[in-house]
């Protein structure tokens, strides 16, 4: 019967349809599934995993602290947004395009489903930490980021992420246009890089902060130091270019990146 509660699920699975955040008093004590309603299938339990999820979970469920992660599967199993509830999230493909996320809390004997997003169109591939369980708007509460896409050329991610607030998740408008965002606690704000070609001597940062629940963008850059025997030139967003000594152009990036910058320019 269980089986079969997941199959119905999976006529949800495509590119447009996102399930609400749902409490249930179903018991997934040895299934993962969304406990959604619906009628029809035409995906393949088998092609998802879902033997493997079940066999995890059903090891698993018990620890104070799991993390598993394959090219299929992302899961983590925990007290992830509080220390008062245990809770488990899973990241599946239904199909190439698709990713599923799920959040169950435990209740007694019983997982309830707490929240259930569809994130359409996704990339596959042999990326690794999918999901990150940490805070991003400096209120001390651990969010949710979930990767979309990655690429390996210019290596780097986008992300969806999600803030807890109030026993809900709540989506942060334009953070899936940051790549590979990283938050630092000591400033508050989320900072972005990406190579831009050049054998990465050419590059781009960004800094955000999160303001309610929409990504603002302070300050974006590019560095140019593609020519050694010449100067750097520094590209803020706003403001006219100027050139500035080779080794020095490390001083006019974000400081979290000023070290990685220095040795670079340093070999």
């Amino acid at each position: 019967m269980k089986l079969l509660v997941f199959i119905l699920l999976l006529s949800l699975l495509h590119c447009g349809q996102h399930p609400k955040p749902t409490a249930t008093s179903k018991d997934t004590t040895t299934t993962i599934s969304d406990t959604t309603e619906n009628e029809n299938t035409t995906a393949s339990v088998a092609d998802i995993g879902q033997y493997e999820i079940d066999s995890l979970f059903a090891q698993n469920k018990d620890s104070l602290s799991y993390n598993f992660e394959d090219t299929r599967v992302a899961i983590k199993i925990g007290y992830l947004f509080s220390k008062e509830n245990k809770d488990a999230i899973f990241r599946y493909y239904p199909n190439d395009t698709t990713a599923h996320i799920i959040v169950l809390r435990q209740s007694g004997a019983k997982w309830d489903t707490i929240f259930s997003e569809i994130q359409c169109p996704v990339r596959m591939g042999p990326y690794s930490d999918f999901i990150t369980v940490q805070d991003f708007n400096g209120d001390h509460i651990p969010d949710l980021k979930v990767v979309i896409a990655f690429f390996d050329i210019h290596f780097g991610e986008y992300s969806d992420l999600w803030l807890y607030r109030n026993r809900q998740f709540i989506k942060v408008k334009n953070f899936d246009h940051i790549v590979s965002g990283e938050y630092l606690e000591h400033t508050g704000l989320i900072y972005s890089y990406q190579s831009a070609g050049c054998a990465d001597m050419a590059m781009q940062f960004g800094t955000y902060k999160i303001v309610a629940d929409t990504v603002q963008q302070l300050d974006f850059r590019y560095c140019d130091c593609c020519d050694p025997a010449d100067s750097c030139v520094i590209k803020i967003e706003g403001k006219q270019p100027f050139k500035v000594p080779y080794k020095s152009a490390y001083k006019y990036v974000p400081g979290l990146y000023q070290d990685g910058v220095k040795n670079k320019l340093e070999m």
